[in-house]
């Protein structure tokens, strides 16, 4: 399995509206690409910044994703009010 890790940094009073965005946008999207095993985003109120674990069943679906995945990031990062700090990309090397 493999995971992208996008972080984002918005404004704090924004968090709200980017939750909204990833459950009715991201989600939905992401559900619909190949190889989407899931996500979690996680949310710090006190910074405004969210980081999102999507997860793929291969590296060739995730990097396939990347075209349709940039648009939801950038999407995501205008309704935060804020911009995207990183995406990185790991392998599942362990799991409890």
């Amino acid at each position: 399995m493999w995971v992208r890790m996008t972080t984002l940094q918005g404004a704090r009073q924004s968090l709200e509206d980017g939750a909204r965005m990833i459950n009715e946008d991201v989600i939905p999207h992401a559900k619909e690409l190949a190889g989407f095993v899931g996500g979690y985003w996680f949310g710090d109120r006190e910074s405004g910044k969210v980081v999102g674990f999507t997860l793929w069943d291969s590296l060739e679906h995730l990097r396939d994703s990347e075209e349709a995945a940039s648009k939801l990031r950038q999407q995501a990062a205008q309704q935060a009010g804020g911009m995207i700090a990183s995406v990185e990309i790991f392998e599942l090397i362990a799991q409890a």
